[in-house]
């Protein structure tokens, strides 16, 4: 049970498989998980000047639940909300979740524009039973996005 994790640049959290649960505290108005500065991020008009995100993160063999039943009942949050690059988000199972169920949003700044990678992985990931979007996908462009499986998004 969680009130709500913070996930920093350089940060693993890993399960041993899909049956490792985080599950957010019942009545919370929380993100299940959400990327350090995101908040900040998701409002800005330019990013090229965009420090202290989250990057070189990786979630991984985990059920992130959002804990909601009741969708008319007002609640928000996320399950996994992140602003930032070089993200390995994998073998992932996001439900429940009273908003979307993976947020995720990047732009180039001036020194990463031109390199010759991909951004981020996204692969083995369902995301069912969310309150608004499975996955709203802004960025990270550029990103190697592989058996992503979304059922009943959009709830409410």
């Amino acid at each position: 049970m969680v009130s709500g994790l913070t996930v920093y640049p350089f940060t693993t959290i890993q399960g041993t498989g899909r049956n490792t649960e985080l599950k957010l505290i019942s009545g919370s108005n929380n993100d299940v998980i959400k990327g350090f500065n995101s908040d900040l991020y998701w409002v800005m008009t330019s990013h090229n000047t965009a420090t202290g995100t989250c990057y070189h993160t990786e979630i991984v063999n985990l059920l992130i639940n959002g804990n909601i039943t009741d969708f008319s009942q007002g609640y928000k949050g996320y399950g996994l909300a992140i602003w930032g690059s070089r993200l390995r988000i994998w073998n992932l199972d996001i439900k429940n979740c009273a908003q979307k169920g993976l947020m995720t949003d990047y732009h180039d700044n001036d020194w990463d524009a031109s390199e010759p990678f991909y951004e981020s992985s996204f692969y083995a990931i369902r995301v069912f039973n969310c309150g608004e979007e499975g996955w709203y996908c802004a960025g990270p462009h550029d990103a190697q996005v592989t058996d992503v499986t979304i059922i009943d998004g959009s709830r409410k």
